[in-house]
């Protein structure tokens, strides 16, 4: 079974082949659009916007499900055996498989790379022939028949831009062939449908001036630039303008068929690699190669300073020609920078400016002396290639893009005149323009237009999905696809729209790695967002230092891992959408005991880094223990959680941080009840009680320190139990319960009375202080606050010591405190002062 798609949708079946077509509409909006896609998945929600661009029905999903089982048995009916597994289910959606043999769209791409090969080879023959059948291939537009939703829109634009191409890579193989008398009626017929495409209106003049009528061809340039002058306000470029010149002084070199440069030995063709190209000597006549650059990007947004750096560094010197390399992570926009930079200096190198994917088979264009060109080696992988193209020769330039910094071809090691330039990520007012670039947004709403590129990390990729997903759904706000992104587990799900497709592209990427690196770049994955150092990852990768080091720099070298300076040394940070992506592949294609092993280092490595930290990073520290907490959950590591919860408890605490604490700490004790740890769950649920006294929910809090009580008696755990009395007197003291407070209050004071109690005690002599205030007595309280201050030196916690002087110094300071701080960082107002009062000196937003 074969499928035609270049014009309306056919489908040839049976010996004779005879076109058929399915008869229901958006049966054929679902064939037309997976055999757009061939041989890649689309997912559900994209095919159902194609066939209700508006408004989907609710039954939308069921609904496409009985339109794939329909085309299943079309194709069955029309092709028994061919059609097996023709159809796949894939997630998120579905795939056609189809070949160049199947597919017309395949085929047509096939036989336009065969023939732009055979152009660069010289074999203008076969180029003319092979560029001929593809363009041939075309009976229409894309699926003609068809209703285009954005997918087909998208799909139809560029399958255009191809055709174009198709089309002038054939002329220029006959203009190359003297058949340039039967081109012009073509050529008139192809101005007329595409009025500003300068390479056609070129074709035109050079056929008409070698057929003799000079006249007429000037009459074609003339007519071009009205057009763009008055359309687009540009004149032709410098190619065009050149040839204008040519003709208009009579130039008769440019009457050979060769366009006026001698005849060329087959070596010298293999030298040049590019048709039309004479050998490199100073003798031999120019000829321009032409633009043969991607159209210019009307959305491409920001990067004044890289672009501006970029082309200062692409103006040839005085001793040779230009040569950079361009390198970032995927999906920074290395060749849209690139092409934009290309499209700005085309003055600067009127003979041509070429874009070559690196991995193409089509050689390069040769340096040749007295020629100034820009050659742009688009995703180079190694060295290789670029040394063969070096040293550029005065007047021209090589820009290489490349993933990989390419270490040894820049520096004082490589060659002299290459140079590098690292890409980063999109500023936050770039990012902005991009999302607001096609109007369908205003920047009214700056703060969720920051929240969702920030969300997307301000990967330019990213940033370019989000802007095409409010620009084809307007029903969607910027604040709610940025709610949508903020589930970890779906946000790359949701960061796809047609062929851009951010987890293909870090796909792609990831496949170019070695296994080695494949690996190292999931493990890493585990990690909490944020930095970490060399013994992080030694302890994550269960190496030692210097392999952990060779590890990681790999990964910097290939842009896909950050690395800067740090007082303390060097630290490495994974940006946060590839470390979502590498947490993803890694939960794919890892065994679940290698990936618990590898959580339970990770976990033990945080473990014991919990304390050696300082003060200036506690918020940081804690988001990176309660990750690490949830992933020694997610992997049964029950203590493990236990201890990170706890470890994360202080500085959660300090930082009011009340969601995570609730969230992590429940966790934990669903951990410690899980092992059987009855002191830990004594703890937790007394830390739970903490929690709930301060958000003001005294039931919850006694409920929480009642169990915890009964569990620290059950394991004899005295101090356990003696800050449990505390939580309970203070729950009595807010209620005015003044002598059950002290009961409970002398109660704990006994049972923290033996050794290595410390922090009992002063817990016990803070509240008490807080009664004696109560009952009006300042004196007693101030004894009581000494006694928290020695107990902080024997505790050596600077926090509980910088408390216990704020308190003295409220009562025998000066100036009286505008109330009472309870705790660290809580305080109580006097009644004085409205209820709900903030002061100066609360950090929190739940003074009691």
């Amino acid at each position: 079974m074969k499928f035609n798609i270049l014009g309306p949708l056919e489908l040839l079946a049976g010996p004779e082949a005879r076109p058929v077509s399915p008869g229901a509409t958006k049966l054929r909006v679902v064939l037309g659009t997976l055999l757009v896609h061939a041989n890649q998945v689309v997912s559900a929600e994209d095919l159902i916007d194609e066939l209700w661009p508006s408004a989907p029905p609710r039954t939308a999903t069921t609904t496409l499900q009985v339109y794939i089982s329909q085309l299943r048995k079309l194709l069955r009916t029309l092709d028994p055996v061919g059609s097996r597994d023709l159809v796949e289910t894939r997630a998120p959606g579905y795939a056609v498989r189809a070949s160049a043999a199947t597919l017309d769209v395949l085929r047509f791409e096939e036989l336009l790379l065969q023939g732009q090969q055979a152009s660069g080879a010289g074999d203008f023959a076969a180029a003319a022939e092979l560029c001929g059948q593809a363009a041939g291939l075309w009976r229409g537009s894309l699926l003609a028949d068809l209703p285009p939703g954005l997918l087909l829109q998208q799909a139809g634009r560029r399958l255009a831009e191809r055709r174009a191409t198709a089309l002038d890579e054939r002329v220029r193989a006959e203009l190359r062939l003297g058949r340039h008398r039967d081109l012009v009626a073509e050529l008139q017929s192809l101005v007329a449908e595409h009025p500003v495409r300068e390479e056609f209106h070129g074709h035109l003049m050079t056929a008409y001036y070698r057929s003799g009528r000079q006249a007429e061809a000037l009459r074609v340039f003339g007519l071009l630039r009205s057009s763009l002058r008055a359309e687009l306000g540009v004149e032709p470029g410098p190619r065009l303008r050149e040839l204008h010149l040519r003709i208009l002084r009579g130039d008769t070199a440019l009457l050979r068929a060769d366009g006026g440069e001698p005849a060329r030995t087959a070596e010298h063709r293999a030298g040049d690699g590019e048709s039309g190209s004479g050998p490199a000597s100073a003798e031999a006549p120019r000829r321009p190669l032409g633009s043969r650059l991607p159209p210019a990007d009307p959305l491409f947004t920001g990067r004044r300073t890289e672009l501006a750096e970029l082309e200062r560094l692409l103006r040839p010197g005085v001793g040779g020609g230009a040569a950079v390399i361009l390198s970032g992570a995927p999906g920074v926009g290395k060749t849209a920078l690139a092409v934009q930079a290309a499209h700005r200096l085309g003055d600067l190198f009127p003979d041509g400016r070429v874009l070559v994917p690196a991995e193409s088979a089509a050689p390069a264009p040769g340096w040749q002396a007295e020629r100034r060109v820009l050659l742009i080696l688009d995703g180079a992988a190694g060295p290789g290639r670029i040394r063969s193209l070096l040293p550029v020769p005065p007047g021209s330039a090589l820009l290489v893009t490349s993933r990989r910094r390419l270490a040894g071809l820049t520096g004082p090691s490589g060659p002299a005149a290459l140079r590098g330039l690292v890409l980063g990520v999109f500023a936050a007012d770039d990012s902005r323009r991009l999302l607001t670039a096609r109007g369908s947004q205003d920047q009214s709403d700056a703060a969720a237009l920051d929240e969702l590129a920030s969300l997307c990390g301000h990967l330019p990729l990213a940033v370019r999905i989000a802007a095409e997903l409010l620009t084809a759904r307007p029903h969607w706000s910027p604040k709610w696809l940025a709610r949508q992104l903020h589930t970890e587990a779906e946000r790359l799900d949701w960061l796809r729209i047609g062929d851009l497709d951010l987890r293909g592209r870090f796909l792609t990427t990831s496949q170019q790695l070695g296994a080695a690196e494949q690996e190292v770049l999931g493990l890493l994955g585990l990690l909490p967002p944020g930095e970490f150092d060399l013994a992080m990852a030694a302890a994550l990768l269960g190496a030692d230092r210097p392999a952990a080091l060779r590890a990681v720099e790999e990964l910097v070298d290939a842009s896909l891992l950050e690395a800067y300076r740090t007082p303390t040394g060097v630290a490495y940070r994974l940006p946060e959408l590839l470390r979502l992506f590498a947490a993803g592949r890694l939960a794919e294609t890892s065994a679940p005991g290698e990936l618990a092993a590898a959580a339970e280092r990770m976990c033990a490595a945080y473990l014991a880094a919990a304390g050696s930290a300082g003060e200036l990073d506690a918020p940081v520290r804690a988001a990176a223990l309660v990750r690490a907490a949830r992933t020694a959950y997610q992997h049964d590591h029950w203590q493990y959680t236990v201890r990170l919860a706890e470890a994360a408890g202080p500085l959660l605490e300090r930082d009011a941080a009340w969601t995570d604490w609730a969230r992590t700490h429940r966790l934990a004790l669903d951990a410690a009840e899980r092992c059987a740890d009855l002191a830990a769950q004594a703890r937790l649920s007394r830390s739970l009680g903490d929690l709930a006294w301060q958000r003001r929910r005294s039931a919850e809090a006694r409920e929480y320190y009642l169990r915890a009580r009964a569990l620290a008696q059950s394991v004899d755990a005295p101090e356990e139990y003696a800050l449990t009395l505390v939580g309970l007197a203070q729950l009595e003291l807010d209620e005015g319960r003044l002598s059950a407070a002290a009961e409970l209050l002398g109660a704990a004071l006994t049972a923290a009375a033996g050794p290595g109690h410390s922090r009992g005690r002063y817990e016990a002599n803070r509240v008490l202080a807080l009664l004696a205030l109560a009952h009006d007595a300042p004196s007693a309280a101030a004894g009581h606050f000494a006694e928290c201050l020695d107990l902080a030196g024997i505790l050596r916690d600077r926090r509980l010591e910088a408390y216990a002087r704020r308190s003295l110094r409220s009562l025998t300071g000066p100036t009286a405190a505008p109330g009472v701080e309870l705790r660290p960082g809580v305080w109580r107002l006097p009644p004085s002062r409205p209820a709900g009062t903030a002061t100066a000196a609360s950090r929190r937003g739940g003074q009691r």
